[in-house]
């Protein structure tokens, strides 16, 4: 399980690596398209395809067993400070180019996203027909919308 864990946690890495180089340098872009990039970004860890629906499942499923067995406790931990750091990464290159509301509590903010992000991936893995890709990555937009000027 341990190994299932981590291979999942590896691909979703390079994932996520490969997807930050096609971006390359978020100020070069026009504000609506970084708050798009971003959000595209960030969806690589919601369940928006079969791939990804698999790796939110077996990412569940990890932390669940996580609860009762403590030896796989290091693992679920690196996976939720890995997808804080991402977002806060997110947030302050978007901060940094202009593109947040001024003033925002950048700590608060990585919470509140990282919440709708664990939220988002949990409901729609439990309930598909009732969050499909499409509402997922619209409500993921909207908030970094709301967090726009």
């Amino acid at each position: 399980m341990r190994f299932a864990m981590q291979s999942m946690l590896d691909r979703v890495g390079g994932r996520l690596l490969a997807h930050v180089e096609r971006i390359g340098d978020l100020g070069r872009h026009p504000r609506p398209e970084r708050l798009r990039l971003a959000a595209g970004l960030l969806a690589e860890l919601l369940p928006l395809d079969e791939t990804r629906r698999a790796e939110v499942t077996v990412f569940l499923d990890f932390n669940t067993a996580a609860r009762t067995d403590p030896a796989f406790g290091d693992l679920t931990r690196q996976a939720a400070e890995g997808t804080r750091k991402l977002v806060r990464r997110v947030l302050t290159r978007l901060d940094a180019t202009g593109t947040l509301r001024p003033g925002l509590d950048l700590t608060i903010e990585t919470e509140r996203l990282t919440a709708l992000l664990d939220g988002l991936g949990l409901s729609a893995v439990l309930h598909p027909e009732l969050l499909t890709p499409e509402r997922c990555g619209d409500v993921l937009l909207a908030h970094l919308e709301a967090l726009s000027r």
